[in-house]
C-alpha cells in the first residue's frame, strides 16, 4: 500500500503557484505572490529550541501534536519558501534502490545512474539522517517528498520563474505523530538497528542521538495526472506530467551548470546517484523541468527562536519520461479566436458602463447592472478552455477536429522560357502579359501516429524492457497493455497530394518537374511568465509574424484594459463587475509569450517515383494530379534528444516536419505538418 499522496494547496496557493526569484538565491525564496516571505510560527506562545539548547529544555515544552499537525496541513506547499541555515552537524542522504527494500537485513542494489521513470513507475528507497555532533539534536519536521517544477530564466532581466506542480509527501517517510506503516510494506521493530547500524525510524521526540544515524524507507509512485487545481484554466492537458527537460542551472548555487557534456555519449552527468542527467533537448539553458526526491530536516531558527527554517535539505534528481502521448491532437485557432471574443465583449461591456455610468439615467444603469449579473451566471470566466475529458494513457482514436484534420501549402508556379533563366523569363513576362504559369497545392492528413522518443545510445540500452525490475515490468506490462498495436503504430511515411491547375486552360501546360523533396523536423518552445490560458499548437507560430501579430493584439489589449480600468476608477465603477478577475493575467500571459524555433536535419528520407496523371474528376479544366509516398527515418547519428510534445501552464513543446519541395525553375514550397513525439517501446 503507498500512502505518497499529492499535497492539495489551499485555493490561494493553487491560484498562484509561481514566482520569480533571483537567481541564484535560494536562502530567502519569495513567496507565491511574489512578495518576501514571513517568518513562520506554531502559532502557540511555546518556544521552538534550537539545536544548541535541544535538551535544555523539557520534552513538555515542545508544541502540542495538534499545533504542528495544523502547520503541515497548512504549509506542506510553503516549505520551499522557509530560509535555509546550512546544520553542518547533520548530513542527510538519499539511496534509490532498484527494488523495494522489504527485508531490513539484506542490501539492495542503488537504481542505475541512468535510470528513466515512466508513468505508474514506483521509486523505492531510504533517507539516513546522520548526527555528527557530540550532541543530541533535537528538529522540529522532517519531510520527504517527491517533487516536481518548472523554470524559466530571463537572462535579460537576470531573474528565475518557477512554477511547481506536484509535491507528495509520504507519510510513513516523514516524521509524524503517529505510527505510520511504511509505504512499501516493510516489516521491521520500530527504533531498532539494521545491518549498518541504522535506527530505523526517528523518535517521538524529535532527537536525535550524537553520532547516531536513521533511517527512513519511502515509495513513491508516479502519477498518471496531476490534480485539477494546476491548472486555474481546467486545461486538462496541462494535469498531464511533463516530461524531464534540460537541467536547473541556477539551483544550488549553479551547481548543475558544471555538468560536464561528452560529444561522443550525447549526455553529461555529475557521475554520481542523484544527479541530473544533461543531454541536448533543445532547451537552451534557459528552460527546465525538473523531477527530484527531497528530503529536509527543519527546525527553529536560532536568530528566530520562533520562526522555522531548513536546517539541512538533500535532493536526489530523477528522470521522467511519460509513456505514450503525452497530448492529443488539437489546433488552439478556435480557443483563441474565443478568447478574443471573450476578451472584447468585456471590454465592450465596460465601455458601455462607463457610458451609462455618464450619460446613462438611473434607471438605466440598474436595468444594465442586471443584464450583467444574467451574463455572469451563464458565461465562465474559462468559456474558451475547449476541455475535452481525457483517460490515461491518451487514445489516439479520436481526431483533433475537423479545421485540424490536414495542411495544405500553395504556389503560383511560372515556367521559365526555354532560351532564358527564370529570372529573364519573369521580366519578359511583365512585359508582354503573356506567360504560362499555374497554382501548386500540396496537402497531407495530419498523422495521428508519432515518432518515437528519441535518447542517447547508453540512455537507451539501460532502460530498455529487458533492464526492469519485477515491479517496472508489471507497470510496463499494464501500460502497453492499455492501447492496441495500431494505436502504438510508428510514423514512417507521409503520402503528399500534388496539384497542378494551370492559369490558362487554352495553354498547353505541363505539370512542373520537381528537382528535389527535403525534410526537416521543427522544434517549437513556447514560454510565458504567467499561466498561459489556452492550448497552443505549431500553427500559429510557423512565420515569426504571426507571433508578432498575436503578441501586438494582446499588447493592445494590455493597454486598453489598464486606460478602461483608470477611466471607470475616477467614476466609482470596479472593473472586475465587467471583466473577470484572471482576464488580465491571461492577457499579460499572451502578449509576454515567448517562441523559441529551431530546425534541425534529423531524417534521412526518400520518395517514391510517381508521376503526374489528369484528374478524372475536372470536366472543363485540365488538372494535373499526383501523389508521393515520403518515408523517413531518423538519422543513425543524432546528437539532439527529442522528449515526448508536451503542453503545461507555463511552458510547451511542440514539433512540425517541414517537407520543402524545390522545382527546376527554382522555385521552392513547403507544407508544415504537424507530428507528435511519443514514448513507446519502438526504438
Amino acid at each position: 500500500m503507498y500512502r505518497a499522496f499529492q499535497f492539495t494547496p489551499s485555493k490561494d496557493s493553487a491560484e498562484s503557484s509561481s514566482h520569480y526569484e533571483e537567481p541564484p538565491n535560494y536562502t530567502n525564496p519569495q513567496n507565491d505572490s511574489g512578495s518576501d516571505s514571513e517568518p513562520f510560527t506554531d502559532g502557540s506562545s511555546t518556544r521552538l529550541t534550537t539545536p544548541t539548547s535541544a535538551l535544555s529544555e523539557s520534552n513538555a515544552n515542545s508544541p502540542a501534536a495538534g499545533s504542528f499537525e495544523e502547520f503541515e496541513s497548512s504549509y506542506a506547499d510553503k516549505v520551499h519558501t522557509l530560509p535555509h541555515a546550512d546544520f553542518k552537524e547533520l548530513e542527510v542522504s538519499i539511496n534509490v534502490t532498484k527494488d523495494a527494500p522489504i527485508d531490513t537485513k539484506k542490501s539492495y542494489e542503488k537504481e542505475a545512474l541512468l535510470k528513466e521513470y515512466t508513468s505508474g513507475d514506483i521509486v523505492h528507497g531510504n533517507v539516513i539522517i546522520h548526527n555528527t555532533s557530540d550532541k543530541p539534536i533535537q528538529f522540529q519536521m522532517f519531510h520527504v517528498t517527491l517533487e516536481g517544477y518548472i523554470t524559466i530564466v530571463d537572462k535579460d532581466n537576470k531573474k528565475q520563474f518557477i512554477k511547481r506542480f506536484l509535491t507528495m509527501v509520504d507519510m510513513s517517510a516523514s516524521w509524524s505523530h503517529g505510527c505510520v506503516s511504511p509505504a512499501a510494506n516493510i516489516s521491521f521493530d520500530p527504533l531498532s538497528k539494521d545491518e549498518e547500524g541504522c535506527v530505523l525510524g526517528l523518535r517521538y521526540d524529535r532527537i536525535i542521538e550524537a553520532h547516531t544515524k536513521h533511517k527512513k524507507f519511502f515509495a513513491f509512485k508516479f502519477p498518471y495526472s496531476l490534480l485539477d487545481n494546476v491548472c486555474r484554466h481546467q486545461q486538462e492537458v496541462h494535469s498531464l506530467l511533463p516530461p524531464s527537460f534540460g537541467v536547473d542551472r541556477v539551483k544550488s548555487n549553479g551547481k548543475f551548470s558544471r555538468i560536464p557534456f561528452s560529444p561522443a555519449l550525447n549526455y553529461g552527468h555529475l557521475g554520481t546517484h542523484g544527479s541530473p542527467i544533461l543531454t541536448n533537448d533543445i532547451s537552451e539553458a534557459k528552460l527546465c523541468v525538473s523531477y527530484s526526491i527531497n528530503a529536509k530536516v527543519i527546525g527553529s531558527s536560532q536568530k528566530i527562536p520562533t520562526a522555522l527554517c531548513v536546517w539541512k535539505e538533500e535532493e536526489y534528481a530523477l528522470r521522467f519520461i511519460p509513456f505514450g502521448f503525452a497530448v492529443p491532437l488539437f489546433s488552439s485557432k478556435k480557443c483563441l479566436d474565443s478568447m478574443v471574443q471573450s476578451i472584447e465583449h468585456g471590454f465592450q461591456m465596460a465601455s458601455r458602463a462607463l457610458k451609462l455610468k455618464v450619460e446613462g439615467k438611473l434607471d438605466e444603469v440598474r436595468r444594465f447592472d442586471l443584464e450583467i449579473k444574467h451574463r455572469q451566471l451563464r458565461v465562465s470566466s474559462n468559456d474558451y478552455a475547449g476541455n475535452q475529458t481525457q483517460s490515461f494513457p491518451l487514445r489516439n482514436k479520436s481526431f483533433g477536429g475537423s479545421d485540424f484534420s490536414k495542411v495544405e501549402a500553395h504556389l503560383k508556379y511560372l515556367y521559365p522560357r526555354s532560351t532564358s533563366s527564370f529570372l529573364t523569363a519573369r521580366v519578359k513576362a511583365n512585359q508582354t502579359g503573356i506567360t504560362k504559369s499555374g497554382l501548386i497545392k500540396i496537402s497531407t492528413t495530419i498523422p495521428k501516429d508519432g515518432l518515437p522518443y528519441k535518447s542517447p545510445k547508453l540512455l537507451k540500452k539501460i532502460n530498455e524492457v529487458s533492464n526492469l525490475s519485477e515491479t517496472g515490468l508489471k507497470n510496463y506490462d499494464v501500460l502497453s497493455s492499455s492501447l492496441s498495436m495500431t494505436e502504438k503504430q510508428k510514423l514512417t511515411k507521409l503520402r503528399l497530394y500534388l496539384n497542378f491547375t494551370p492559369s490558362d486552360n487554352s495553354l498547353e501546360v505541363a505539370p512542373p518537374p520537381i528537382k528535389f523533396v527535403k525534410t526537416t523536423l521543427l522544434v517549437f518552445n513556447i514560454y510565458s511568465s504567467s499561466p498561459i490560458p489556452i492550448k497552443l499548437s505549431q500553427d500559429l507560430f510557423l512565420e515569426e509574424k504571426n507571433l508578432e501579430q498575436l503578441k501586438s493584439k494582446f499588447d493592445g489589449y494590455y493597454k486598453a484594459f489598464t486606460e478602461l480600468q483608470s477611466e471607470l476608477k475616477s467614476n466609482s465603477i470596479e472593473i472586475n463587475s465587467y471583466l473577470d478577475n484572471s482576464i488580465l493575467q491571461d492577457i499579460i500571459s499572451m502578449k509576454d509569450l515567448q517562441v523559441d524555433k529551431f530546425s534541425i536535419q534529423a531524417f534521412d528520407s526518400s520518395i517514391d517515383e510517381s508521376t503526374w496523371n489528369l484528374s478524372k474528376k475536372a470536366e472543363d479544366r485540365r488538372i494535373w494530379e499526383r501523389d508521393i509516398t515520403l518515408s523517413f527515418t531518423f538519422k543513425e547519428k543524432m546528437s539532439e534528444t527529442l522528449i515526448p510534445n508536451f503542453q503545461s501552464c507555463i511552458l510547451s513543446r511542440v514539433y512540425s516536419i517541414g517537407v520543402k519541395f524545390g522545382f527546376k525553375n527554382g522555385q521552392s514550397c513547403e507544407l508544415f505538418v504537424p507530428i507528435r513525439i511519443r514514448k513507446f517501446d519502438d526504438l
